[in-house]
């Protein structure tokens, strides 16, 4: 007799597992939301002593005070026309520019010191001393 009672309840299991049924029942349970994942945290923002460097832009730094790192205070330093300012960086008191001489053949690099709020060309006679900001000095005072 125990034999007949296991058939007996494996049956009564397998009966329930039909699949004759084309939906499922219906549940009264309540559905749980689905979250869609968040996106990471952006990546801090470089400081001042950090620039970042892509290999086709120069460093992005906001100076604390001084003149504006613009092409136009740059150019004004320089005493080119806007125009003429390939590129542009600035540092700690310190910019550093490609440029158009004024006949617009000729290009040069310029270093140029923050006094108050202008930019006074230099005319590189600072590169090479310990004042000029590693970037600038790489990139605008070791040039021919």
């Amino acid at each position: 007799m125990p034999g007949l009672a296991v058939v007996g309840v494996a049956l009564l299991i397998l009966s329930g597992c039909s699949s004759d049924d084309p939906e499922p029942a219906e549940s009264s349970a309540t559905p749980v939301p689905t979250v869609a994942p968040t996106e990471p945290e952006p990546a801090p923002s470089p400081t001042e002593t950090e620039p970042v460097v892509s290999p086709t832009s120069e460093p992005s730094v906001t100076p604390a005070s001084g003149p504006p790192c613009t092409k136009a205070a740059i150019a004004q330093g320089l005493g080119v026309p806007t125009a003429n300012v390939q590129n542009k960086y600035c540092e700690d008191g310190w910019a550093g520019a490609e440029f158009l001489e004024a006949n617009e053949q000729d290009e040069a690099a310029g270093l140029l010191q923050a006094e108050g709020d202008a930019w006074v060309n230099d005319n590189r006679q600072s590169c090479g001393t310990p004042q000029i900001p590693e970037y600038i000095q790489k990139r605008y005072c070791e040039v021919s």
